[in-house]
């Protein structure tokens, strides 16, 4: 972060963060791919990456899947992961990777948006400006919270760079909200 855009201190007390990682890809879910999806094990590296800084709060990806480009098929994992469960073993953050562009297969946006009850709607502006790449000018990614609570909604780029540089910079605020969404219910 630039000095004037520096991520807030960590919460004193920051809730565990349960991540789930589900990359959206025809080609990937078909296994077309000779080196396979490489995009979710990006964001995957990324949050080993900042569950290494000591201010950061209890990481641990939880779930990861890859789907087509389907929004039923893509809503109905956000749906599941998102869901509370009484051993809260429910994701509160998932990062999806992948079908954000302007393709006409591209429909990560709307079926992330079908699932969201409050938008988070600047989070990847920020991101954008942040990481400072060509690839987030070509996102229509959004953010937000899922109906009912407790869990938040983040679209990636489709490309690995694009969607470590993003996760990296998303995380500490992620933290906060996850820890206010927590600490609030």
């Amino acid at each position: 972060f630039p000095p004037a855009l520096a991520p807030p201190l960590p919460p004193k007390n920051p809730a565990p963060l349960r991540i789930g990682i589900l990359t959206v890809s025809d080609r990937a879910h078909a296994g077309t791919y000779a080196t396979g999806d490489l995009s979710g094990p990006a964001v995957a590296a990324a949050v080993e990456a900042y569950a290494d800084v000591p201010t950061s709060a209890e990481c641990e990806v939880t779930q990861s899947a890859v789907v087509p480009d389907e929004e039923s098929a893509i809503a109905a994992a956000l749906q599941k992961w998102s869901a509370p469960s009484p051993r809260k073993t429910g994701c509160n953050v998932i990062f999806t990777t992948g079908g954000t562009g302007f393709g006409i297969r591209d429909v990560t946006p709307a079926a992330t948006a079908s699932v969201l009850e409050a938008e988070w709607r600047r989070l990847l502006t920020l991101a954008g400006i942040m990481v400072g790449g060509d690839h987030m000018l070509l996102s229509r990614g959004v953010a937000g919270g899922v109906k009912g609570g407790g869990c938040i909604v983040v679209n990636l780029p489709g490309s690995p760079q694009g969607a470590r540089e993003v996760t990296g910079v998303v995380l500490p605020l992620l933290m906060h909200a996850v820890t206010e969404m927590v600490y609030s219910a």
